[in-house]
């Protein structure tokens, strides 16, 4: 029985011996180089519909063992905005042995705004009914793409039973953490109002920038989906492009209204 145990303990020490021997190997022909990425620019500018192609533009790699790597660079994700519509971005390339390099650099993006609000339909309400202002309101980022489900209530100052005004604020932040606040103002109607639709229930024009409300009076539609003769449509307009801020723009034709947010925002309006 003793021999066995010897015979047993005597393996146990050549297979350690086997298996050490073995990453001992492995480590000495490791490769002993990392891959290196450069880059032409520490910082870029791109659209805000940019391609990969843009955001690997002048960036190279090379490795002692592989040679060049440019075209297997890979980019990360972006950080949150560092300043403006700047952010970083990381690069990141693997050579044979699976070593990774990586590269950080500044990324702009040109033209960039915040997130803006849109609506499905306009904030009219005739008194009694059940639906609210919160959930016609969604969002639209440049970056992002639809924000909807990102869209916080703020407050909300609106009695949907009976005629009267009132207001719903909301937010929304897009994964750069560039963020947007509205005050939209709400209109309860009495029930038995006839309403007009509008494909264009929210517009944002720029400050200074010229604005006629006359022109959209051909998105006007009636319940049913008829389209109402524009020289028949009325329109009393509150906007002042001359000032950023929220406003309206009434629309009536015979018994049926509706009502259309105008935003005017800063022309420099940019996230930070």
């Amino acid at each position: 029985m003793r021999y066995i145990r010897t015979a047993v303990v005597v393996l146990f020490v050549i297979a350690m011996g086997i298996f050490a021997a073995g990453k001992w190997k492995t480590f000495i022909q490791r490769d002993p180089h990392v891959p290196v990425i450069t880059a032409e620019q520490d910082e870029i500018t791109v659209p805000v519909d940019y391609t990969q192609e843009e955001l690997l533009q002048g960036m190279s790699a090379s490795d002692e063992e592989d040679g060049d790597l440019t075209p297997s660079i890979m980019t990360g994700e972006f950080s949150p905005f560092i300043s403006g519509n700047t952010c970083h971005l990381n690069y990141i390339v693997f050579d044979s042995a699976n070593q990774p390099g990586v590269y950080r650099r500044k990324v702009t993006f040109e033209g960039y705004r915040p997130p803006e609000f849109t609506l499905s339909s306009p904030l009219v309400f005739r008194a009694g009914g059940s639906e609210t202002a919160y959930g016609r309101i969604g969002a639209q980022d440049m970056l992002d793409g639809d924000l909807s489900q990102m869209v916080r209530l703020v407050d909300e100052n609106v009695s949907y039973m009976a005629e009267g005004e009132g207001t719903v604020t909301v937010e929304v932040s897009n994964s750069f953490g560039a963020s947007s606040e509205l005050v939209f103002p709400v209109h309860v109607v009495p029930a038995g109002t006839e309403l007009l639709n509008t494909s264009t229930p929210v517009v944002y024009v720029d400050k200074g920038s010229t604005f006629d409300p006359d022109e959209y009076k051909k998105n006007l539609t009636y319940a049913d989906g008829t389209v109402p003769d524009p020289s028949e449509v009325t329109a009393q307009s509150g906007a002042d492009t001359a000032e950023t801020g929220v406003y309206e723009v009434h629309y009536t034709c015979a018994d049926a209204e509706t009502w259309m947010t105008v935003v005017v925002r800063s022309q420099e309006e940019v996230n930070g």
